[in-house]
């Protein structure tokens, strides 16, 4: 009988421990969606003037994808220390970049911008351009901008709008810095 109350006095302990873990689990839980939601906040609402940030390249990378596809990174620090990736991939036709662009498009949580891409004389579409938003639950993660244009399918991405529109900016009018 002694070794049974052992055992049953090992069990309430272990029960005990195990809610005690699951009550930290939520606490821990509760605090770091806090402390994301606050983050979230302050990058999304960055303001920036785009004419005073710099963009410099810290690294590059390419590469081919699982189903073939040629893909090149760049990737940016801005002046005021806001990440940056230029992406490129090339497709085997217009029409399948333009399907994948799609695929993005569907894939993201609100597609915040829509436009065409014009020919650098801007006198013929040439492409479409979406501007997205992505969320992971109530948490906003990242925004990027991203286009066809004939088979190359091309995206800037960071977790900062402004930074993502600002290098966008500063890539249309002055190419890759």
């Amino acid at each position: 009988m002694f070794f049974g109350q052992l055992d049953e006095n090992k069990k309430q302990s272990n029960r005990a421990l195990i809610k005690r873990l699951a009550y930290g689990a939520v606490f821990c839980m509760a605090v770091g969606a806090t402390a994301l939601l606050a983050i979230e906040y302050r990058i999304e609402h960055i303001k920036v003037n785009p004419a005073e940030l710099s963009f410099k390249h810290i690294g590059s990378g390419t590469g081919i994808t699982e189903s073939g596809l040629f893909y090149s990174l760049l990737f940016y620090r801005s002046s005021d220390q806001i990440k940056v990736t230029f992406y490129s991939q090339k497709h085997a036709s217009p029409f399948l970049a333009n399907e994948e662009l799609e695929r993005m498009r569907r894939k993201a949580s609100e597609v915040v911008d829509k436009g065409p891409v014009l020919e650098a004389h801007g006198d013929r579409v040439v492409g479409e351009k979406f501007t997205l938003r992505y969320r992971w639950g109530p948490v906003y993660v990242g925004v990027e901008t991203v286009w066809s244009e004939g088979p190359y399918l091309y995206g800037i991405s960071s977790r900062s709008p402004a930074h993502v529109e600002a290098f966008d900016a500063f890539y249309s009018t002055k190419g890759l810095p």
